[in-house]
């Protein structure tokens, strides 16, 4: 099943949940869905999960950050981005020597 299917709870087939206008997200809420197959409205309710990634960022810890160019259109508001910590700085800004 997919993370927006359910298994309705009278007929055991799998219910994609409508998320028409942002509908089904309230995690305060009792939200009501009709099976498409049975036809019966069921209840259902929502819990939203965070997964974190964690990853280096050698630059914040005293090492150099490094730099890449920013795909940007148009190419002249290109910007520099560390891509370790997400720092930006003009593309036209001096290295250091």
């Amino acid at each position: 099943m997919k993370s927006n299917e359910v298994e309705c709870p009278y007929c055991g087939e799998v219910v994609a949940i409508n998320h028409d206008d942002g509908a089904g997200y309230d995690e305060t809420e009792i939200h009501r869905q009709e099976c498409k197959h049975c036809l019966k409205i069921f209840t259902f309710t929502t819990a939203i999960f965070f997964h974190y990634y964690p990853e280096r960022a050698d630059c914040l810890n005293g090492a150099d950050h490094h730099y890449e160019k920013t795909k940007t259109h148009p190419e002249q508001l290109a910007r520099m981005r560390c891509m370790a910590c997400g720092d930006e700085k003009p593309l036209w800004e001096q290295q250091p020597a």
